[in-house]
């Protein structure tokens, strides 16, 4: 099997015809790998900790292992992780969520817009337990570009949520997202 490859290499080699329409087939295939090379340079997606501040202490969330402190992440920081993702194109997704709730940032609205603003992403979403989220913050996350949202909903009876949030506040979780 390898011989025969061997010869058949060697034959479109000899042939004039063949040669130029191999090279031009290898180039053509080496700068296909090159512009994918150059996309995978930066994750298609982000995700963003805008803080690791919480408004709930949920039985089963690590936080309270956490070594590092606590507190919100500098817009001009956030601007910079996104105008340097730019440099390499919009990206597929970025999602501000982790250990924090992104609700509490006093700018998250400003960050939202900002990634709105310059295109930086087909899709930005935020997750939220919806604790501090009414209708003015939906209303200013809507027409700053937020695209989806989604609920740390955890339990659907408000005894488990009761149980696992350790407060009362089920009703408000619901009446929230409403």
């Amino acid at each position: 099997m390898l011989s025969y490859l061997a010869n058949f290499k060697a034959s479109v080699e000899r042939n004039k015809t063949l040669l130029p329409l191999t090279y031009r087939y290898k180039r053509i295939k080496r700068m296909r790998r090159i512009r994918e090379a150059e996309k995978n340079e930066f994750p298609e997606t982000l995700t963003l900790e805008t803080t690791n501040l919480c408004n709930i202490a949920c039985i089963k969330c690590p936080r309270a292992d956490l070594t590092r402190p606590l507190g919100f992440m500098d817009y001009d920081f956030f601007k910079k992780v996104i105008d340097e993702s730019l440099q390499y194109g919009k990206r597929r997704h970025i999602g501000m969520v982790m250990l924090g709730e992104a609700t509490m940032h006093p700018r998250l609205i400003d960050m939202v817009s900002y990634m709105h603003e310059n295109d930086a992403a087909h899709d930005v979403t935020l997750n939220t337990n919806a604790l501090l989220l009414d209708e003015k913050m939906s209303e200013e996350l809507i027409r700053g570009g937020l695209d989806s949202i989604r609920f740390s909903i955890d339990a659907s009876t408000s005894e488990t949520y009761n149980l696992l949030m350790q407060r009362n506040r089920f009703e408000r979780f619901v009446n929230n997202i409403q």
